[in-house]
Protein backbone atom coordinates (compact mmCIF):
# COMPACT_ATOMS: atom_id res chain seq x y z
CA UNK A 1 0.00 0.00 0.00
CA UNK A 2 2.85 2.12 1.00
CA UNK A 3 4.43 1.46 -2.36
CA UNK A 4 1.55 2.35 -4.72
CA UNK A 5 1.16 5.94 -3.11
CA UNK A 6 4.59 6.79 -3.17
CA UNK A 7 4.90 5.14 -7.20
CA UNK A 8 0.74 7.42 -7.46
CA UNK A 9 2.75 10.39 -6.17
CA UNK A 10 5.93 10.00 -7.87
CA UNK A 11 4.03 9.73 -11.10
CA UNK A 12 1.77 12.60 -10.56
CA UNK A 13 5.13 14.95 -9.89
CA UNK A 14 6.47 13.65 -13.43
CA UNK A 15 3.38 14.44 -15.02
CA UNK A 16 3.25 18.50 -13.11
CA UNK A 17 7.35 18.82 -14.21
CA UNK A 18 6.23 18.01 -18.01
CA UNK A 19 3.36 20.23 -17.61
CA UNK A 20 5.38 23.07 -16.29
CA UNK A 21 8.06 22.17 -18.82
CA UNK A 22 5.05 22.55 -21.41
CA UNK A 23 4.02 26.15 -20.82
CA UNK A 24 4.75 28.48 -23.06
CA UNK A 25 7.23 31.06 -21.87
CA UNK A 26 5.94 33.93 -23.94
CA UNK A 27 2.52 33.80 -22.19
CA UNK A 28 4.89 34.61 -18.66
CA UNK A 29 7.25 36.90 -19.79
CA UNK A 30 6.95 40.94 -18.85
CA UNK A 31 6.76 43.67 -20.86
CA UNK A 32 10.20 44.94 -22.55
CA UNK A 33 11.84 46.78 -19.71
CA UNK A 34 11.08 50.01 -21.23
CA UNK A 35 7.42 50.20 -20.52
CA UNK A 36 7.45 48.82 -17.19
CA UNK A 37 7.29 52.69 -15.91
CA UNK A 38 4.44 53.40 -17.89
CA UNK A 39 2.11 50.63 -16.20
CA UNK A 40 0.45 52.08 -13.97
CA UNK A 41 -0.42 54.94 -16.33
CA UNK A 42 -1.17 52.54 -19.07
CA UNK A 43 -4.19 51.22 -16.63
CA UNK A 44 -5.33 54.57 -15.61
CA UNK A 45 -5.83 56.29 -19.70
CA UNK A 46 -6.92 52.88 -21.37
CA UNK A 47 -10.67 53.48 -22.05
CA UNK A 48 -13.03 51.56 -20.21
CA UNK A 49 -13.56 48.13 -21.48
CA UNK A 50 -10.15 48.08 -23.51
CA UNK A 51 -6.95 46.08 -22.73
CA UNK A 52 -3.60 46.57 -23.91
CA UNK A 53 -1.40 44.18 -24.70
CA UNK A 54 2.63 45.24 -24.46
CA UNK A 55 5.86 43.16 -25.89
CA UNK A 56 8.29 41.46 -24.10
CA UNK A 57 10.79 42.56 -26.92
CA UNK A 58 11.60 45.72 -28.39
CA UNK A 59 14.21 45.50 -31.03
CA UNK A 60 17.43 47.61 -30.88
CA UNK A 61 16.70 50.67 -32.92
CA UNK A 62 18.69 51.07 -36.06
CA UNK A 63 21.94 52.77 -36.63
CA UNK A 64 21.67 56.47 -36.05
CA UNK A 65 18.15 56.37 -33.95
CA UNK A 66 19.76 56.92 -30.42
CA UNK A 67 17.11 54.77 -28.66
CA UNK A 68 13.05 54.25 -28.14
CA UNK A 69 11.29 56.18 -25.56
CA UNK A 70 7.14 55.15 -25.22
CA UNK A 71 4.23 57.69 -25.01
CA UNK A 72 0.89 57.41 -24.18
CA UNK A 73 -1.47 58.67 -27.21
CA UNK A 74 -4.83 58.62 -24.98
CA UNK A 75 -7.93 58.01 -27.15
CA UNK A 76 -9.69 61.27 -28.12
CA UNK A 77 -12.66 60.44 -30.13
CA UNK A 78 -16.00 60.40 -27.88
CA UNK A 79 -15.98 56.21 -27.58
CA UNK A 80 -12.53 56.08 -26.36
CA UNK A 81 -11.81 53.51 -28.81
CA UNK A 82 -7.98 53.77 -29.75
CA UNK A 83 -5.26 53.69 -27.31
CA UNK A 84 -1.38 53.90 -28.47
CA UNK A 85 2.03 54.11 -27.44
CA UNK A 86 4.35 55.77 -29.34
CA UNK A 87 8.05 54.95 -29.87
CA UNK A 88 9.42 58.73 -30.50
CA UNK A 89 13.43 58.73 -30.80
CA UNK A 90 15.11 59.37 -27.01
CA UNK A 91 16.70 62.43 -28.21
CA UNK A 92 13.36 63.97 -28.82
CA UNK A 93 12.84 66.88 -26.79
CA UNK A 94 9.50 66.62 -24.68
CA UNK A 95 8.63 69.81 -26.88
CA UNK A 96 8.31 68.66 -29.99
CA UNK A 97 5.41 67.36 -31.75
CA UNK A 98 5.46 63.63 -31.22
CA UNK A 99 4.99 63.08 -35.16
CA UNK A 100 8.39 64.41 -35.87
CA UNK A 101 10.00 61.82 -33.96
CA UNK A 102 7.93 58.97 -34.27
CA UNK A 103 9.36 55.87 -35.33
CA UNK A 104 6.22 53.48 -34.91
CA UNK A 105 3.43 52.23 -32.24
CA UNK A 106 1.64 49.56 -30.88
CA UNK A 107 -2.07 50.26 -30.58
CA UNK A 108 -5.34 48.24 -29.51
CA UNK A 109 -8.55 49.86 -31.40
CA UNK A 110 -12.21 48.89 -30.51
CA UNK A 111 -14.12 47.36 -33.51
CA UNK A 112 -15.65 49.79 -35.85
CA UNK A 113 -16.12 50.39 -39.60
CA UNK A 114 -12.60 51.98 -39.73
CA UNK A 115 -10.45 49.03 -38.23
CA UNK A 116 -13.06 46.10 -39.97
CA UNK A 117 -11.76 48.23 -43.23
CA UNK A 118 -7.56 48.26 -42.14
CA UNK A 119 -8.04 44.68 -41.28
CA UNK A 120 -9.79 43.62 -44.47
CA UNK A 121 -7.15 45.85 -46.27
CA UNK A 122 -4.11 43.98 -44.52
CA UNK A 123 -5.94 40.51 -45.34
CA UNK A 124 -6.31 41.40 -49.12
CA UNK A 125 -3.00 43.16 -49.44
CA UNK A 126 -0.65 41.51 -47.28
CA UNK A 127 0.62 38.17 -45.63
CA UNK A 128 -1.37 35.70 -42.91
CA UNK A 129 1.00 35.57 -40.03
CA UNK A 130 0.55 32.81 -37.38
CA UNK A 131 0.97 34.93 -33.95
CA UNK A 132 -0.53 32.51 -31.11
CA UNK A 133 -2.92 29.34 -31.42
CA UNK A 134 -6.05 30.73 -33.28
CA UNK A 135 -4.47 34.42 -33.56
CA UNK A 136 -3.33 35.38 -37.38
CA UNK A 137 -1.97 38.34 -37.84
CA UNK A 138 -1.90 40.16 -41.55
CA UNK A 139 1.34 42.18 -42.31
CA UNK A 140 1.87 44.37 -45.18
CA UNK A 141 4.17 47.02 -46.23
CA UNK A 142 3.09 49.95 -47.85
CA UNK A 143 4.42 53.77 -48.30
CA UNK A 144 3.12 56.22 -46.14
CA UNK A 145 2.93 60.14 -47.35
CA UNK A 146 6.31 62.14 -45.84
CA UNK A 147 6.80 59.12 -43.60
CA UNK A 148 8.56 56.55 -45.96
CA UNK A 149 8.71 52.75 -45.94
CA UNK A 150 6.10 51.34 -43.30
CA UNK A 151 5.38 47.80 -42.30
CA UNK A 152 2.76 46.94 -40.30
CA UNK A 153 0.41 43.65 -38.58
CA UNK A 154 -2.52 44.00 -36.93
CA UNK A 155 -4.84 41.05 -36.21
CA UNK A 156 -7.98 40.75 -33.56
CA UNK A 157 -7.85 38.98 -30.29
CA UNK A 158 -10.09 39.88 -27.03
CA UNK A 159 -12.62 40.96 -29.26
CA UNK A 160 -10.07 44.33 -30.24
CA UNK A 161 -7.40 45.01 -33.15
CA UNK A 162 -4.05 45.39 -32.19
CA UNK A 163 -1.48 46.54 -33.97
CA UNK A 164 2.45 47.17 -34.37
CA UNK A 165 3.43 49.82 -37.30
CA UNK A 166 7.11 51.30 -37.60
CA UNK A 167 9.44 52.66 -39.91
CA UNK A 168 12.56 52.24 -37.86
CA UNK A 169 11.87 48.25 -37.67
CA UNK A 170 12.29 45.71 -40.00
CA UNK A 171 9.58 43.22 -41.32
CA UNK A 172 10.96 40.20 -38.94
CA UNK A 173 11.24 42.78 -36.29
CA UNK A 174 7.43 44.14 -36.43
CA UNK A 175 6.21 40.67 -36.47
CA UNK A 176 8.35 39.31 -33.66
CA UNK A 177 7.18 42.45 -32.01
CA UNK A 178 3.13 41.12 -32.48
CA UNK A 179 3.89 37.84 -31.48
CA UNK A 180 5.15 38.93 -28.29
CA UNK A 181 1.88 41.06 -27.75
CA UNK A 182 -0.26 38.33 -28.57
CA UNK A 183 1.11 35.95 -25.95
CA UNK A 184 1.37 38.68 -23.09
CA UNK A 185 -1.11 38.89 -20.36
CA UNK A 186 -3.49 41.79 -20.87
CA UNK A 187 -3.01 44.85 -19.22
CA UNK A 188 -6.74 46.47 -18.30
CA UNK A 189 -8.12 49.19 -17.09
CA UNK A 190 -8.20 50.48 -13.72
CA UNK A 191 -11.66 52.54 -14.30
Amino acid sequence: MKGRSQLSLIASLAILGVGALTINPLAMAEPATIFRPLIRDIQAQLPRGMVMRLPAVIPNPPSGIPGYRPTIIPSNDREGGYFAIVLVTSNCPETRLVAVCDTGRIFVERRNSNTNQRLRENQQQGSSISLKTEVRGFYRSYIQPSRGQMNEIIWEQDGMIFGVMSRSMSQEQVINVAISMANELPIKAKN
